[in-house]
């Protein structure tokens, strides 16, 4: 990660000794029915968590016709900051008290967003309440992104306690992955069924969904409860790497002919020691420990510094960040100017409902194969790279008509929907899944995975951006009306 005082940072990725024994599992539960039922847990709670962000997206072309990438960007940019901070506060709030925050924010975040909604609906509020929904979007964001490093943090503690039984698959990690894909089909039969089938309309259909915040706390604190008191041991490798520098010193004191050789290996344990974010001064004050081989209690992010470790985190979170940001791109930009025919608004919602709910499946199937396999990282790097390829299909097609066009036909659409989600999916579970293995063994398991989550949050506030200025300038080819962004490419008319 970094060097110590007086020497160039680095920002090289974690470099972990393979070799080394796993954690003490002194928390891990034995009890299968337990085991089950905190993975369950964590399915629900990935469910319920990332719903409300779905269904504030579904309803997005609702609460702003012309700025759908405005919602989408109030809807982000809370979650980013809390991610980009967590280094800096997590280890100082409770699992639980992080959750309860979680729940309340989005309690009103659907309290505010439904209320306004319904208000606006009569001319004489329609001024002073416009910006209101945004209000509550905001606070979706900064529940979602508390929830989910949070959480993510948690599934990862739980897996690496028990990280060779059920967490040698990463049973609490996928599963949680697996709730969040399953949110994207659910916030959208929970938008579509209240809007469309039951006829409440977008402002009851968010205030009924105050039941989930309910039940998202409710979850938590009776399956849940006692994370926080499993105190997490730091690995055998650490004490072995105490050990090891300790003995190394006394033979360099006692063996002076061969110094040169002794501080190669002391340099060598040292560097070891500072990848792991731990300082070798910080070793020689646990010196009494080191005989005891065994494990050795810790504050786990005492020893770190945030900047340094989340630079370092580089081969998680570009990839992250790239996959995120091209998807997004075509959510926030490109399908809502799609539609058979274009010029109807009614049939262009159409198309972004049906594609919205075609890719949220492909994400909720590649979410869920994280107990089946773990892509190489030369794998997890491919991905990102097809999924730009998605966003440069789309934006091409949408330059085109119905009429003009082989490829604008829904079935290649709504089929690369799908494949769109998938390779989004399988970024985000496999992603995570890497750090589970690569990490294993060492107390920066739960930061690493709260810190990683900030990465897909900059991509899709980059495509929001994005994709307001696609929306502007599709808008334009089609001769369409209420974008909020006009398109900087003046008199930009590629379509015959």
């Amino acid at each position: 990660m970094v060097a110590s005082s007086g020497e160039s940072a680095s920002y090289e990725p974690l470099s972990l000794d393979a070799s080394v024994p796993p954690i003490t599992l002194e928390a891990c539960p034995t009890d299968e029915t337990k085991a089950r039922k905190r993975a369950a847990a964590f399915f629900c709670l990935g469910l319920l968590n990332n719903t409300s962000y779905v269904i504030m997206l579904a309803a997005a072309k609702s609460l702003s016709e012309g700025g759908t990438g405005l919602v989408y960007i109030a809807n982000i940019l809370p979650g980013i900051s809390v991610k980009l901070s967590a280094p800096y506060w997590f280890d100082r709030v409770t699992y639980q008290s992080r959750v309860s925050i979680a729940a309340a924010c989005m309690a009103m975040a659907f309290f505010i967003t439904g209320y306004s909604e319904r208000r606006l609906q009569y001319p004489h509020n329609s001024d002073s309440l416009t910006y209101l929904p945004f209000v509550g979007v905001a606070l979706v964001s900064l529940q979602c992104g508390l929830g989910e490093a949070t959480l993510l943090a948690a599934a990862g503690k739980c897996d690496s306690l028990c990280i060779n039984s059920q967490g040698a698959k990463g049973r609490c990690l996928t599963a949680w992955s697996s709730g969040t894909g399953a949110a994207g089909l659910t916030g959208y039969l929970w938008t579509v069924a209240g809007t469309h089938w039951l006829d409440f309309g977008v402002a009851w259909t968010i205030l009924a969904a105050l039941i989930l915040a309910v039940m998202y706390g409710l979850i938590y604190i009776t399956v849940l409860g006692d994370i926080d008191d499993e105190k997490r041991l730091t690995s055998y490798a650490l004490s072995q790497d105490i050990e090891l520098t300790n003995d190394l010193l006394e033979a360099d004191a006692i063996e002076r002919s061969s110094a040169c050789s002794e501080r190669e290996s002391i340099q060598t344990s040292q560097t070891s020691l500072i990848t792991r974010g731990i300082s070798i001064e910080e070793m020689r004050a646990t010196d009494n420990l080191s005989d005891s081989r065994q494990p050795i209690e810790t504050n786990e992010f005492e020893t770190i510094r945030p900047f340094h470790f989340i630079l370092s985190l580089w081969p998680y979170t570009v990839p992250l960040f790239l996959v995120y940001a091209a998807e997004y791109a075509c959510q926030a930009g490109v399908w809502t100017a799609m539609g058979f025919p274009i010029e109807d608004a009614t049939k262009r919602n159409q198309f972004y409902q049906t594609s919205n709910w075609l890719y949220q499946a492909g994400v909720f199937v590649s979410r869920s194969s994280g107990t089946f396999l773990t892509l190489s990282p030369t794998t997890l790097w491919v991905l990102p790279f097809l999924q730009v390829l998605n966003l440069l299909f789309f934006s091409v097609t949408a330059l085109q008509s119905p009429q003009t066009s082989w490829l604008y036909s829904q079935p290649l659409l709504y089929i690369t929907s799908i494949w769109t989600g998938i390779l989004g999916g399988a970024v985000y579970v496999h992603g995570y899944k890497r750090i589970l293995v690569d990490f294993q063994g060492t107390f920066l398991t739960e930061m690493a995975l709260a810190t990683t989550s900030v990465a897909e949050g900059i991509g899709i506030l980059m495509a929001d951006i994005l994709g307001l200025f696609l929306q502007g300038c599709l808008y334009q080819v089609h001769h369409l009306d209420n974008a909020l962004v006009h398109c900087p490419l003046k008199g930009f008319r590629l379509r015959a």
